[in-house]
């Protein structure tokens, strides 16, 4: 109950609902077995067929002193018969126990909290249907048949949609179609799943094999080929139709030419780990391909090399990563190309920090110079006029030396940054700079001149005012 992993839990939860549970004290079975241990009574209530559900007690908590502990007992401490608290291991550790409580007897203990187990048994009802309305014959899904496919409950064809499993319009022939197509499909699925298994003995794949052509020949006697249309158009709909299709062979005449190799012999070979590797090189790609990362504990078994064999081998293609070493753990390396990638200028930065405590971060200062991207000119730098992450100072300056403002008169002149509304309607957009003006425009020193250029820039976002007239960016913009 207060494993970490909750697999066994949700599996038990699926199939069967949790009425109650009582922890008894480590003293429970001392005088049968011969030691103290923590054991738990679960009262469970079989479901009509299983549910994709994962209740709370398939969870576990924190307790006070830090212990992990199911949540069913969290929620429920007047379950445990005794009195939570900590003990030393073998291995010199505090773990998690309950010590009986002195002056009680357990047999009494265990009369009193079996009274706050709650079960019912209750027969299922017909629901009481109005004018014109039918039986919902639909049933929760079952979490061991993949969506949007066909299964056979009690001898009905069901299929599965996300969380619920609907009965199909099919006639007699088709619903005898996807019938054997299902137990066809779970032969395959079965036999897949044989072959990827290491530990499965050659008998039992042989013997899957013979099982497939037996429902394969029985199948296509009654049925034709899996091709034909008649079968695809009552079980396209499986998301395993496709699979099974490629059972099938075919010539140029979409008749059959030979059943598929599985039939015969193994396809799928299973998945064996390296066990060793001579170079420190080899032990890295394995690494990488096993564990994702650079383990330097798992690559140490591989080659039977210590870390700082491996990382002087292996020095400019893995790197250190500066920071402290927490007491009981190793130092973390990462590849090159993680390494020398993303922003290495902070990265150089932090490695120079620690080259100052640690010369063995040299190296890494090395490699990040190397990596640093060029600095542009300003002369590289282009900028987009009303690109949103300017500064509208910016946009009036330049405002004011292209239309050569007077000081006076520059307080006249305001630019309006707008936003843009989460309605997802597009700001205005207002340009200047074209030879056609309004037909009512300022004289005098003021009045913008026309930018001879074929390029006519704009601002995206941006409202140009003046007081007491109007440009035509601001009359553009509706201002």
């Amino acid at each position: 109950m207060d494993a970490k992993d909750s697999t066994v839990r949700r599996y038990l939860a699926q199939r069967a609902e949790l009425l109650g549970a009582i922890r008894l004290p480590n003293n429970a079975f001392r005088a049968n077995a011969g030691t103290d241990v923590v054991s738990d009574i679960l009262f469970l209530q079989k479901r009509d067929r299983p549910l994709d559900i994962a209740p709370d007690w398939t969870q576990t908590g924190r307790t006070e002193e830090g212990f992990t502990v199911n949540q069913y007992f969290l929620d429920h401490p007047e379950m445990v018969l005794g009195r939570p608290t900590a003990e030393s291991t073998q291995y010199g550790k505090q773990d998690y126990t309950v010590v009986p409580i002195e002056g009680l007897e357990l047999a009494d203990q265990l009369h009193d909290a079996v009274k706050y187990i709650r079960g019912t048994y209750q027969e299922s009802a017909l629901p009481e249907l109005g004018e014109g309305e039918d039986i919902d014959e639909s049933l929760p899904a079952d979490p061991n048949v993949k969506n949007y496919s066909y299964t056979v409950v009690d001898g009905a064809v069901y299929f599965r949609e996300n969380s619920r499993m609907v009965r199909p319009d099919l006639n007699a022939t088709a619903e005898a179609r996807v019938k054997g197509l299902v137990g066809l499909r779970d032969c395959v699925q079965r036999l897949i799943d044989l072959e990827m298994d290491a530990a499965a003995p050659d008998a039992d794949i042989r013997a899957q094999m013979a099982e497939l052509n037996r429902r394969y020949d029985d199948f296509s006697a009654k049925h034709g080929l899996i091709n034909d249309r008649a079968n695809r158009l009552a079980f396209a709909d499986d998301s395993s139709y496709y699979l099974l299709c490629a059972l099938e062979v075919l010539d140029e005449d979409d008749r059959l030419e030979r059943k598929a190799d599985m039939f015969t012999k193994r396809t799928i070979k299973p998945h064996e780990a390296v066990t060793a590797v001579d170079t420190a090189s080899e032990a890295l790609a394995v690494s990488i391909s096993e564990k994702a990362c650079v383990d330097m504990a798992y690559m140490e078994q591989l080659t039977g090399k210590t870390g700082e064999e491996l990382a002087a081998e292996l020095r400019g293609v893995i790197f250190r990563l500066p920071g402290p070493v927490p007491e009981g753990e190793r130092p973390q390396y990462v590849t090159a190309d993680e390494y020398l990638s993303g922003n290495v200028r902070r990265k150089l930065r932090q490695a120079q920090r620690a080259a100052e405590q640690d010369p063995a971060f040299a190296v890494n200062v090395e490699a990040l110079t190397a990596a640093q991207p060029k600095d542009l000119d300003a002369s590289e730098i282009e900028v987009r006029l009303g690109a949103t992450w300017i500064d509208k100072e910016y946009i009036q300056q330049f405002m004011y030396e292209t239309f050569d403002t007077p000081f006076y008169l520059q307080r006249s002149i305001e630019v309006h940054y707008t936003p843009l509304r989460r309605s997802g309607r597009s700001p205005a957009k207002m340009s200047w700079g074209k030879t056609t003006w309004p037909p009512i425009r300022p004289t005098g020193p003021a009045a913008p001149t026309p930018i001879k250029s074929s390029k006519i820039p704009s601002i995206c976002g941006m409202c140009v005012s003046t007081t007491p007239w109007r440009t035509r960016t601001a009359r553009s913009a509706g201002c």
